[in-house]
């Protein structure tokens, strides 16, 4: 059959609405939903490792931090480290934290947490509960070391607190109102370095929780290291606590330890009322210091002539209002030591007597 023009013309129509027709399907077939993709046939193909979590990044993210680990984790590397301690003593039961220094059995806590005990006790993650004793104190850093004897001790991991920012994640445990069941753990940011409040400097202010019962207790970095002792908060405000970095720390203790026993207390020989209020209305005595009622024969103070009914108001310029005040100048005043004492004698007559101190009658 022959063809003519107008016959090519609508050949050429159809093959090309056929040429249109087969790219069509082709495009549907490259789109088609997941459940047509999982009908065909795949080919296995090799693909990368993913990344750690340390180095995975995302556009808007910053890399983690090689070393960081969780809280949990951190609470258990630490449990070792961190003990109770209950005190009972002139002011009656008392309790804090300590962190364990060495192997030797040093403990350092705040100095407030053992200033009046007469009797410490120390509670280990353990189980194992031990006497403890008062060896030293740094009154300006408010620290003491205590010591234990006859249980293997785990060493506290320290941190440099000099490469602290302000921002950056810390958590405090210690053992809050010494609620059983372990030491209580609080999260927060360094809020500031350097504070300085009264003599301590070089504070570490932190919104992390510090309570009654957590002086004494580690601040610790987000790699579990101690970067700093947690001493006291703001009781004006909500969030602002304090600790004392690790670096003075760990040199006040390092210190501290390197100066060896410490010497006896001299003995003056005294026995004495504190006045309160209403005995100083009663008998017409000042209203603050120690009313002798007794002294020791041959003693110290009998020697230099302390007598019956005296009232002592100074020791070397420091007030002494009351019996602790009394014990704490004496404790740092060893056997041979000489001392000045303000006293007033009949009512209004003021006195300063010298006295050497000696050693306790065994």
């Amino acid at each position: 059959m022959k063809l003519h023009n107008k016959d090519y013309k609508n050949l050429g129509v159809i093959i090309l609405l056929l040429l249109t027709l087969t790219c069509s399907v082709n495009t549907k077939i490259d789109d088609a939903s997941p459940d047509f993709e999982s009908s065909l046939p795949t080919r296995q193909t090799e693909q990368a490792p993913l990344a750690s979590p340390e180095n995975r990044q995302t556009s808007n993210s910053v890399p983690l931090t090689i070393g960081e680990l969780s809280v949990p984790n951190i609470i258990e590397a630490l449990a070792p480290s961190v003990v109770e301690i209950a005190t009972n003593g002139r002011f009656g039961p008392g309790g804090g934290t300590g962190l364990v220094l060495d192997e030797e059995g040093n403990i350092l806590t705040n100095k407030h947490v053992v200033q009046h005990a007469t009797e410490i006790t120390v509670a280990f993650s353990s189980g194992n509960v031990l006497k403890g004793s008062k060896f030293r104190e740094d009154p300006v850093l408010d620290l003491a070391i205590i010591q234990t004897e006859g249980n293997p001790t785990t060493p506290a991991p320290f941190g440099n607190s000099s490469e602290l920012q302000i921002g950056e994640d810390v958590i405090a445990i210690g053992h809050a109102f010494g609620f059983e069941g372990g030491p209580t753990v609080s999260k927060g940011v360094v809020s500031a370095l350097n504070r300085t409040l009264s003599d301590m400097t070089g504070l570490i202010q932190t919104d992390a929780a510090i309570n009654d019962g957590n002086s004494g207790g580690p601040l610790v970095n987000m790699q579990g290291k101690v970067i700093g002792i947690n001493t006291f908060k703001e009781r004006r405000a909500d969030g602002i606590g304090f600790a004392i970095n690790i670096n003075q720390a760990k040199k006040s203790a390092e210190k501290l330890i390197s100066l060896g026993e410490p010497l006896p207390p001299g003995y003056l020989g005294i026995g004495f009322e504190e006045i309160t209020p209403a005995m100083a209305f009663l008998f017409d005595l000042p209203r603050n210091g120690l009313w002798v009622d007794y002294v020791q024969p041959k003693s110290p103070a009998d020697k230099a002539g302390i007598k019956t009914d005296d009232i002592i108001i100074k020791m070397d310029n420091h007030d002494i209002l009351n019996g602790s005040n009394l014990a704490d100048f004496l404790k740092n005043r060893p056997s041979g030591s000489t001392i000045t004492i303000t006293i007033i004698r009949n009512g209004n007559d003021l006195y300063e007597i010298e006295v050497i101190l000696g050693d306790r009658p065994s």
